[in-house]
């Protein structure tokens, strides 16, 4: 089992990406609308998984990602990645799991389903569902309830098999003894290094002309577009737009609720962390700490901030458990009713949420109020002028793609009209550094042939129609080009050669020698660094790097074995460690709480991938998927 975690503790890049693929199931399911008239990518058991249902999974996916990282995945990511592969095996094992389900004779009530959909925030209002709340979603969605809740109820079978194989999961003491163990255990390392730039090479023409020929692949331009282009900006628009009273009295009256805040609140909390589906035992024992805090925290004098900043589990902790302003409808419940409930300065005994048990303390009180006209004026008439602005810049870029249709040459049309047109140095379909054309523009050029004039192009800084002026193919430059580059790469790869020589060759001297780390460098006037102590999953100190073959085999030494066997590349050095000293504390209660519930879940996906993956070996001749789909 410890095996297994030790194995995949570090792939929590790829367990976000897979979690943005699973919220796409979670509330749209994998059917789409009309589905029965799509193409058919796959067939699973006798059903079929149509494109549109890999393409709505797929781009829902894609955008959770960028929403959560705040950037979107490049192409070479995509397919290092292989997302979309991983997304058919998501939708083929999805089919799997409910033609399982249904074999076993596994059903979901009326009463299951309605519980389900009732339990979704999306269609609440006030903290319940809403019937009409749930039919507008819907239809923004472009779902039909009939299709949404037949996913909901395929989503509670899969469920529902998955308790069935997974429900009797135990986590010994003896595991979380050695799991605290191997998770917390801190590791002080002398060690050496070699920079890299430390040791002088140089090349003469005839090596940079030989390992030019054996590496000019990687000197490969990349694929590039030149363009002409046609800006519309609307801070360019210097007309004085002059907007009515009646107007904006007007754009108040018929938007109310923009100008409307509802009753709001300022609170912190103090969290104590419990899964979800947690034992009994184990949710009462949290309760039971949280009560003793919260005796603490009704004490005359007592400081709620200092409470929250030494007990709480919650990424507030350091902002003494401050949650900021706000509504009940952004909150869970029932953190919001019980919030919504107090009096300012009035703390709440322990609640539980899906988070864990909350001690709330409410600070302060905005009630409700609606935006004067008079203090909204101002704001809506520089709203109503920023649209006149964008409006003209658009009709004005309207007139001109009128004139380019009639000719093909940008160039001709900017000068007829008197207009600057902008030309482009050559650009890649990513990673232009210090280039103002919007990164979405440019990939639009890719898209069109040499010489095509593009639509009208929208972007929140004004509006574009750009025209291809070249596009170059990817190519090799010729040596003397690039000439200073391949030398540079060619003397930093000997002097990494030398380093990595030197280091082996030091190493291999200590281990023969039978000598300590420090007796051996001093003899070789080689100095000693020290790190200081550091977790498993923590950077190396001093080096602040974390590379996991060479942390895997400093947690390996021992007192017997203190020196590594090999040499280790981190960033520009070679590094030689050796153990100095290891401390493995005591896993405490709270710790095991935790390590419980993080065994308890990966133990559930162990026993369920390898379920999974024998009802795939059974059912695979009942798995066909379109030759050349992916």
């Amino acid at each position: 089992m410890i095996s297994l975690i030790r194995e995949y503790a570090n792939a929590w890049v790829v367990k976000i990406l897979l979690a943005m693929i699973v919220l796409v199931f979670i509330f749209f399911g994998i059917n789409s609308i009309g589905s029965n008239k799509d193409e058919k990518i796959a067939t699973v058991c006798g059903e079929p998984i149509t494109k549109n249902n890999f393409l709505r999974v797929y781009n829902s996916s894609l955008e959770n990602y960028r929403q959560s990282a705040g950037q979107p995945l490049t192409e070479a990511q995509i397919e290092e990645m292989q997302i979309q592969t991983r997304i058919l095996q998501a939708l083929i094992n999805n089919k799997l799991l409910i033609a399982k389900a249904k074999e076993l004779g596994i059903t979901v009530s009326n009463k299951e389903l309605e519980a389900m959909i009732h339990s979704i925030r999306a269609f609440h209002e006030d903290g319940i569902f809403n019937p009409n709340v749930y039919k507008r979603v819907l239809i923004a969605n472009n779902l039909i309830a009939a299709k949404f809740e037949n996913e909901q109820k395929e989503k509670l079978l899969t469920e529902k098999i998955k308790l069935l194989i997974t429900d009797n999961v135990k986590v010994t003491e003896a595991e979380l003894e050695e799991w605290g163990k191997w998770q917390n255990t801190e590791v002080n390392v002398d060690y050496i290094k070699f920079p890299i730039a430390s040791y002088k090479a140089n090349a003469s023409k005839e090596e940079v002309k030989d390992f030019f020929e054996v590496k000019k692949e990687a000197y490969k331009t990349p694929p590039m577009v030149k363009i002409k282009y046609l800006y519309f900006s609307i801070d360019g628009i210097k007309k004085n737009i002059n907007i009515k009273n009646d107007a904006l009295k007007k754009y108040y009256e018929n938007n109310q609720e923009e100008f409307y805040s509802p009753k709001s609140v300022e609170a912190s909390h103090i969290l104590f962390k419990v899964a979800q589906d947690a034992d009994e035992k184990t949710v009462n024992k949290v309760k039971e700490r949280a009560m003793k805090i919260y005796e603490k925290a009704i004490e005359k004098n007592a400081d709620f901030a200092e409470l929250a900043k030494k007990y709480s589990q919650g990424p507030t902790k350091d902002q003494g458990g401050f949650l900021g302003e706000f509504t009940k409808e952004s909150m869970v419940e029932p953190f919001a009713t019980t919030a919504f409930s107090l009096k300012e300065k009035e703390i709440s005994k322990p609640i539980r949420t899906f988070y864990g048990w909350h001690i709330i303390k409410l600070n302060k009180i905005h009630k409700a109020k609606t935006t004067s006209f008079q203090d909204a004026k101002l704001q809506i008439k520089k709203q109503l002028v920023a649209e006149k602005k964008r409006e003209l810049a658009f009709n004005k870029a309207d007139k001109v793609f009128n004139s380019a249709l009639d000719s093909d040459n940008l160039t001709e049309v900017a000068k007829e009209l008197k207009l600057k047109l902008y030309v482009s140095k050559p650009l890649k379909i990513e990673g232009n550094k210090n280039v103002k054309i919007p990164a979405d523009l440019i990939k639009t050029a890719f898209k069109m042939n040499e010489g095509d004039i593009s639509d009208i192009k929208e972007f929140k800084d004004g509006f574009y129609i750009i025209q291809v002026a070249k596009k170059i193919p990817a190519e090799i430059p010729k040596l003397d080009e690039i000439f200073q580059t391949v030398e540079k790469d060619l003397v930093k790869q000997k002097q990494q050669e030398k380093a990595q020589e030197s280091a082996e060759n030091f190493l291999n001297n200590l281990l023969e020698s039978d000598k300590s780390i420090e007796s051996f460098a001093k003899g070789k006037n080689k100095k000693i660094y020290t790190s200081g102590f550091f977790k498993r999953f923590e950077a190396i100190p001093k080096i602040d790097a974390n590379l996991p073959e060479a942390t895997k085999s400093i947690f390996l030494l021992s007192k017997k074995d203190k020196i590594t066997k090999k040499i280790f590349k981190i960033n520009d050095s070679y590094y030689i460690f050796s153990l100095k000293d290891r401390k493995v504390p005591e896993t405490s209660d709270d710790d095991k709480i935790k390590l419980k519930q993080y065994i308890i879940s990966y133990k559930t996906q162990s026993i369920y991938n390898i379920w999974l993956n024998i009802i795939r070996m059974l059912k695979n001749k009942d798995i066909e998927v379109e030759r050349n789909f992916i």
